[in-house]
């Protein structure tokens, strides 16, 4: 009998002498930055796997085209209150005539709070929430269309905030996204279809 009872003593014991990395919680982009990783290795760019090229730079807004291609976006990296790079968003001008003038992918990183969604407010002229649509090791993508009247507020105004709720802190993590060269890089861009 007494080796039975030695057993559970010896695995609980064991079992608390180990880590709890849990206990350290989630490391998210909106909190203190963590060590960098190792670089990975690079493969040359191929047809299928163009790396992207700043076409042009407008204000805080880069336009961005995959590889030697026409396809061109608008991007910029948003901060957080430290100066980390907490979000990243994408501006595809779309053709005229549909519901939206231009689609807007909004990644953040790893750790937001995906049944809260993404909030997104030009200008203090009342927020929008959109879903996010998945996560993958790059982060979280919400993606949605805005019409005509929020492109052309983003045109005449100053800031995008976007608020994502992360569950490593206890407020909405509030990321301000500066429109200072919008209206430049926007009419750059070419349509694409949708």
């Amino acid at each position: 009998m007494i080796r039975f009872s030695l057993i559970p003593a010896l695995l609980f014991a064991g079992l608390m002498a180990l880590p709890l990395s849990a206990q350290t919680g989630p490391t998210t982009g909106f909190g203190p930055p963590p060590p960098p990783p190792e670089p990975a290795p690079v493969s040359p760019p191929t047809e299928g796997n163009l790396e992207d090229t700043v076409r042009a730079v407008n204000g805080d807004w880069a336009i961005v085209c995959a590889g030697e291609s026409e396809f061109c976006t608008m991007k910029q990296i948003a901060l957080n209150a430290d100066g980390t790079p907490a979000a990243e968003i994408e501006v595809i001008r779309l053709p005229r005539g549909g519901p939206a003038a231009a689609g807007i992918n909004v990644l953040t990183p790893l750790g937001v709070l995906l049944t809260e969604g993404l909030i997104f407010e030009i200008d203090d002229t009342g927020t929008r929430r959109y879903e996010f649509q998945f996560c993958s090791n790059d982060g979280c993508l919400a993606r949605f269309g805005v019409d005509q009247a929020s492109v052309d507020a983003m045109k005449r105004g100053n800031l995008v905030k976007l608020g994502v709720r992360a569950i490593n802190l206890p407020d909405q993590a509030v990321l301000g996204v500066s429109l200072a060269g919008f209206t430049a890089s926007f009419n750059a861009l070419r349509p694409h279809a949708r």
